[in-house]
């Protein structure tokens, strides 16, 4: 029987989104591992590592981006074993550019593992436009 709780979960995800709407770079990126692997259907490639996306999110601050809302629902945690566990939602982003605004209507994959050292990080995240 795995030691996770949906509500454990959900907490951990909920902490991604709010760090991620709030700017808090470094809260957001410490919800992740080193090694956490990331698909947006925005980027060419997959971004191997946290240190990869990082450069990718930076890069967009330094244009003038910035999330203004980002709100989460349709919010789903299924139980993978011991220790690790796959939260979907659905996430309405608007975001502030050098350009202008805009709003993006996601869906969002994101599977945690508990650490050793008993915290509840993702290691994978996955993000599509809704068609």
């Amino acid at each position: 029987m795995s030691d996770l709780k949906a509500e454990e979960v959900e907490a951990a995800a909920g902490r991604i989104v709010e760090c991620f709407e709030d700017g808090d770079r470094n809260g957001y990126f410490s919800c992740f591992t080193p090694d956490a692997r990331f698909i947006f259907f925005d980027e060419q490639t997959v971004l191997e590592g946290r240190t990869a996306y990082e450069r990718v999110y930076d890069a967009r601050v330094q244009s003038g981006w910035r999330v203004v809302e980002c709100n989460s629902y349709n919010h789903s945690v299924r139980i993978l074993g011991e220790g690790a566990a796959l939260f979907t939602h659905d996430v309405d982003v608007s975001v502030e550019t050098a350009i202008g605004s805009g709003k993006a209507e996601l869906r969002e994959s994101i599977v945690f593992h508990r650490q050793s050292d008993g915290r509840l990080l993702a290691v994978h995240e996955h993000l599509s436009a809704k068609p």
